[in-house]
């Protein structure tokens, strides 16, 4: 009994400590716990267990809405380990900065090294079963950005026959790579004769990195249906290729 009593009158004299060095800048104090502001920005939550010290680590959260959880959370995770070998709660705290710094900077050098997103263009000369072909289009295209243009060229064995499809993608060169792969590997459309088939005819006109030239498609998928014949596909196709695929 002695040594609980003993252990809990460290844990209130640390505490009273953290309290009056920290001032304003405590949110709230319990018997074995309390919340600091650190740096203006992240608020720390420290509870201590009943077999700290000596015997248990302290027990850290960090809360701050305006940040993004993943910010949050790797800041916890950091000073978690940081406990793990200091049980002082006043170096637990003076941690809590370098921390965020450090978590915040590794943000911004993931940034700048992501790769930028890729534009993509592909001509499909014709599609006889165009909305389950569309359909397929839009499922492959998950993740990426995309439009779709077409026009009506309906015939007797396929009355839902669309012709001079242009295809703009934008977004993860790796989704655009998968998308290709589908096209040409599995049966999107259907013969003259009615026989499911592979896609033989489309062509990749564009496959770049996106430059700030480059109109930027806002919805996940649209379908654009335009008029005229092979003059306006063509004039659509360069316009595309060129960057506006509004």
């Amino acid at each position: 009994m002695a040594e609980l009593a003993g252990a809990q009158e460290r844990r209130t004299a640390e505490l009273d400590a953290i309290a009056a060095i920290y001032g304003d800048d405590v949110c709230s104090r319990s018997e074995n716990s309390i919340s600091v502001r650190v740096d203006g920005v992240l608020l720390v939550n420290v509870v201590l267990p009943d077999g700290y010290p000596g015997r248990a680590a302290p027990i850290v959260d960090v809360d701050a809405a305006q940040l993004p959880r993943s910010v949050r959370t790797d800041v916890a995770r950091r000073l978690s380990a940081f406990c793990e070998t200091e049980e002082c709660v006043l170096a637990v705290l003076q941690e809590a900065g370098p921390c965020y710094a450090a978590v915040v900077e590794s943000s911004v050098v993931t940034e700048a090294t992501a790769p930028p997103p890729m534009y993509c263009v592909i001509v499909i000369d014709h599609m006889n079963d165009a909305r389950p072909y569309a359909e397929r289009l839009k499922r492959w295209a998950g993740g990426l950005r995309a439009v779709l243009f077409s026009r009506l060229a309906p015939t007797a064995a396929a009355p839902s026959r669309r012709e001079g499809a242009v295809l703009a993608l934008q977004g993860d060169d790796a989704l655009v790579g998968g998308l290709l792969t589908s096209l040409r590997s599995e049966a999107v459309d259907r013969d003259r004769r009615g026989r499911p088939c592979k896609e033989r005819q489309a062509k990749v006109l564009r496959r770049s990195a996106m430059t700030p030239a480059d109109a930027e498609l806002v919805e996940a998928w649209r379908e654009v249906t335009y008029d005229g014949g092979r003059a306006a596909g063509d004039a659509l196709v360069e316009r595309c290729v060129g960057g506006d695929c509004r």
